[in-house]
C-alpha cells in the first residue's frame, strides 16, 4: 500500500468520527507513541519489577507501530498534509543534513 492509499483509507475509515480534533489525536498518539516505546523497551525481556507485564515481541512492536501510523494520517489528514509530500521533505532534509557533516553531495 503507498502513503497516499494508507492516507486516503484511514480518512475513509475514521469519517464522520466524533473526536478528530488534532489536539485529541495528538494525546492519542503520545499515548499509543508511550505503548510503542514499552514494547520496544521490553523486547524479549521483562521490565524489572514489572514481571507481570511480561516479554515485549514484535507483534506488539508491529501492533503498535501502526496504532502509531494510523494516528499519524489522521493527524495530516486533519492538518491538510499529504503524507507523501512529507516524506519527500524530510529524505531530502536529512540527506542534505548528511550531505553537509561529511562534505558529501546530496544522494538521488
Amino acid at each position: 500500500m503507498t502513503l497516499d492509499g494508507f492516507q486516503t483509507r484511514v480518512a475513509s475509515i475514521t469519517k464522520g468520527w466524533t473526536k478528530s480534533d488534532l489536539e485529541y489525536l495528538m494525546l492519542l498518539l503520545t499515548e499509543e507513541v508511550g505503548e510503542l516505546a514499552r514494547s520496544v523497551r521490553t523486547l524479549g525481556t521483562t521490565r524489572w519489577g514489572h514481571e507481570e507485564e511480561g516479554e515485549g515481541s514484535e507483534e506488539q512492536i508491529l501492533e503498535e507501530l501502526g496504532d502509531v501510523l494510523f494516528l499519524i494520517a489522521r493527524i495530516a489528514s486533519g492538518a491538510g498534509v499529504d503524507l507523501n509530500e512529507a516524506t519527500v521533505k524530510v529524505i531530502d532534509k536529512i540527506e542534505r543534513r548528511v550531505a553537509s557533516r561529511s562534505g558529501q553531495t546530496r544522494v538521488t
